[in-house]
């Protein structure tokens, strides 16, 4: 089981890498920061939520897209 409170980290990590990765300035971010601003795209955003699958073995979204905005959000749709 994973917790929210160990995936926002997990989350920031892996979105500041990728930015890093694509040669930008890995953003300062918190639970509350935005994946929707153009931060990362929306291949990156795709590959995260993959990351997220294999990491928590949870599919919030096998019934459908599920709406979410921040770290916090996507982080609590994985959390066990």
């Amino acid at each position: 089981m994973i917790s929210r409170d160990e995936l926002v980290p997990f989350i920031i990590q892996r979105v500041q890498q990728l930015a890093k990765d694509k040669g930008a300035q890995a953003p300062s971010m918190n639970e509350n920061s935005s994946l929707v601003n153009g931060t990362i795209d929306s291949l990156d955003l795709a590959a995260l939520v993959v990351e997220l699958q294999e990491k928590t073995k949870r599919d919030p979204f096998e019934k459908g897209l599920v709406a979410f905005d921040s770290v916090g959000d996507l982080a609590e749709l994985y959390a066990s």
